[in-house]
């Protein structure tokens, strides 16, 4: 993990951000969400679920805002 991220990650949970999940239930595997991701946290093939790795995870939660399906959704 980068150092710039350990301290934004120092900083997110300062301010007890979440971390957001995929529901596997409703992810249709179409990739936005992996696209959008500024630090490659998300991984998957196409029309499969996809993992966010929590480790490269920012909590910018622009993958959640882009979610065409609402399938990211907040957890710890």
């Amino acid at each position: 993990m980068s150092s710039l991220l350990k301290i934004i990650n120092v900083i997110q949970n300062a301010r007890g951000r979440e971390y957001p999940k995929i529901n596997a239930d409703v992810c249709v595997g179409c990739g936005t969400c992996k696209k959008v991701c500024h630090h490659d946290a998300i991984t998957g093939q196409l029309k499969e679920v996809h993992l966010i790795e929590i480790e490269k995870c920012a909590r910018c939660h622009h993958c959640m805002e882009k979610c065409p399906k609402g399938a990211i959704v907040l957890g710890k």
